[in-house]
């Protein structure tokens, strides 16, 4: 007698990876130097939940798609950043004690653009994560850099190629200091010396 056998049916459903990247900085306009001198730069985060190789990768800027070279390893870690700059060389010029990962594509930054990352090297490939700046944001040939704060705004501050942004604190104005003038009275005495007027506050 035969056994009839069960037949087992396993479906494999793929498991699809939501891979982001994001832009973080943008040094469009450094202190000295113009578009040609290639030290404009961008930072970007891979806010994905797995390493992502950046090369597959294409940045587009001024209408065109730019294709994206590794100066070294080839991976964003999850979590991770990266510089995009115009000439890795030049940035390390700037930068001498970078050692974060640095890659390069052919661009060259005006006061005013749209900013995009997308994944994929196809055309028709939808952005992934895209910004538009203005020089009226600041970070205008001072030295300073655009940065994404943690309330998701654009400030100018100082360069953090591969590390986190200034806070939304760090870029608050300082405290205006508290108005006294009510708690005291300033009177003026002279010193038999001949010297110069001491100013004493006397509480009222």
């Amino acid at each position: 007698m035969r056994t009839a056998g069960l037949l087992s049916l396993v479906i494999f459903f793929p498991v699809f990876v939501h891979a982001e990247v994001i832009i973080t900085e943008i040094m469009y306009d450094p202190k000295g130097d113009d578009a040609s001198s290639g030290g404009e730069w961008i930072e970007v985060q891979n806010t994905g939940p797995v390493a992502i190789d950046f090369t597959k990768w294409i940045f587009f800027e001024n209408g065109t798609n730019h294709s994206i070279t590794a100066d070294g390893s080839v991976e964003i870690p999850s979590g991770g950043y990266a510089v995009i700059s115009s000439s890795p060389n030049v940035f390390k010029s700037y930068f001498t004690s970078f050692s974060g990962l640095l890659f390069k594509a052919s661009f060259s930054l005006s006061d005013s653009e749209k900013l995009s990352i997308k994944n994929g090297k196809d055309d028709t490939v939808t952005d992934a994560n895209s910004v538009t700046y203005v020089s009226d944001l600041g970070a205008k040939n001072d030295g300073n850099s655009l940065q994404k704060n943690s309330s998701g705004t654009w400030n100018p501050a100082t360069p953090t190629p591969s590390a986190a942004n200034a806070s939304v604190s760090d870029l608050s104005p300082d405290p205006t200091p508290p108005d006294t003038s009510s708690d005291t009275t300033t009177t003026t005495t002279s010193a038999s010396s001949g010297a110069p007027p001491e100013y004493i506050p006397i509480p009222t």
